[in-house]
């Protein structure tokens, strides 16, 4: 049986910690554009894009004057949306 999230897991963002600059990667099986949104821990928004998607997403994030501390980074993939936790030192 397979695991439908399996691909879930997939999804790297490196490097992790970061100084505000880093990568995210995952094979995709959909074609629509990929949304990513990074939100501080209060639920701002300081980074918002969407992305055109060939299969395999390979995209770098540069977050203008991020300050140090926890952030969560939205993936959003057709109908299925990943959060994960980065940290900017």
């Amino acid at each position: 049986e397979v695991n439908a999230n399996e691909n879930e897991n997939k999804i790297e963002i490196y490097p992790n910690p970061n100084s505000g600059e880093f990568t995210v990667q995952f094979a995709s099986s959909s074609s629509n554009k990929v949304a990513i949104e990074v939100v501080d821990l209060r639920g701002r928004k300081i980074f918002e894009n969407q992305y055109a998607n060939s299969g395999l997403f390979n995209q770098t994030i540069q977050l203008d004057n991020a300050q140090s501390g926890i952030y969560l980074v939205s993936i959003t993939d057709g109908d299925k949306k990943i959060v994960k936790k980065i940290v900017v030192e």
